[in-house]
């Protein structure tokens, strides 16, 4: 909703207003992932530009994991935005490292398949031994 886009960037703004003088950090790096997808939520693609961009600056400081995790924040992002091809773009620039985490291999394949508009991937494996309740929250997550 737009209410919940504008508290995030209440919240967001003084976050990121510093960050351009602190030594980066994965906080700043998902702060402006962050900042990037609500920014696309409200339909400003240049706020959501400059986000992402502040965002990737990052990421060569970040672990291998902690960059997946904002490659996929930023993808979401880009969902959020109707940017089919910067879905693609993100989701493909992650491909070799998501082999390592299955759950985070499912939501770059969530999120592929609702920036192409096909059915989503089956949970699989992720579901074993988790309550219907649980289970019923992963697959509606996508």
């Amino acid at each position: 909703s737009r209410t919940a886009c504008i508290a995030a960037l209440d919240r967001l703004i003084p976050i990121t207003t510093g960050a351009t003088h602190r030594p980066p950090d994965l906080s700043d790096a998902m702060a402006f992932a962050t900042l990037s997808w609500t920014a696309h939520a409200l339909s400003d693609t240049p706020t959501a530009h400059r986000a992402a961009g502040q965002a990737e600056e990052r990421l060569s400081v970040l672990s291998r994991l902690e960059r997946i995790r904002v490659g996929l924040v930023l993808a979401r992002g880009s969902l959020a935005g109707r940017d089919t091809e910067g879905v693609q773009a993100r989701l493909r620039g992650l491909e070799d490292a998501l082999a390592a985490w299955p759950l985070l291999d499912w939501q770059a394949r969530c999120l592929a398949s609702a920036s192409s508009g096909v059915p989503g991937p089956e949970p699989g494996a992720l579901v074993e031994g988790l309550s219907p309740e649980d289970v019923k929250g992963l697959v509606g997550w996508s």
